[in-house]
């Protein structure tokens, strides 16, 4: 049961900060395209990776993983946002915008984890 509630409130934390990420991309810059989603997306591999550098350096406990990579990065990282974005740019012909999605949000969510391991090593040296 304790897990379970590490989990919701990581959930609500990521959730919430999903929300407002996504806002303030959006709200500057306005061109049509889930610049939002790509960011939170970066934004939460970095994370995970910078976390997973932890978990590997140190022995971090599981009360911590349960409410930061399933609940906090659960809620935050938006794939299924992706998904969606990408088979609306297909369904209306944006075949090039769609492809250009998904390129880059493959390329910048496996650098993210690389650059968030890297940081986790220079931050626990």
């Amino acid at each position: 049961m304790k897990a379970i509630l590490f989990v919701g409130f990581g959930g609500f934390i990521g959730a919430v900060s999903r929300y407002l990420t996504s806002g303030i991309v959006t709200r500057f810059v306005q061109h049509g395209f889930p610049w939002g989603t790509l960011v939170v997306n970066f934004l939460g591999c970095i994370l995970l990776g910078i976390f997973t550098g932890f978990i590997l350096e140190k022995n971090v406990s599981w009360p911590l993983h349960e409410f930061f990579v399933i609940g906090v990065l659960g809620g935050f990282t938006t794939f299924s946002a992706f998904g969606l974005e990408t088979f609306q740019m297909l369904k209306t012909g944006a075949w090039e915008t769609a492809a250009m999605y998904v390129v880059i949000s493959l390329a910048t969510g496996v650098t993210a984890i690389g650059i968030g391991l890297l940081l986790s090593r220079n931050l626990i040296n």
